[in-house]
């Protein structure tokens, strides 16, 4: 059970591919994949920052528009 815990994060492991702990695929031992390909690695971090950075303000213009069409009816 200590393999699963911290998969994801493993110094000990070369790989980068790792068979999953749970279901059927391979993650992605993020600590080798940051090492070998930092440019990479930190490009990937900052779009998936941004991504979820713009769906919030998506859903909060969403709501404040649903919020001030409720008040003006």
């Amino acid at each position: 059970m200590e393999e699963a815990e911290e998969p994801l994060l493993n110094p000990d492991d070369d790989r980068i591919f790792i068979p999953r702990a749970f279901g059927v695929g391979w993650d992605i031992n993020l600590y080798r994949f940051r090492e070998r390909y930092p440019a990479l690695f930190y490009t990937a971090l900052g779009l998936t920052i941004l991504v979820q950075v713009t769906r919030c303000v998506v859903y909060i213009r969403m709501f404040l528009r649903k919020r001030r069409s409720a008040e003006a009816s």
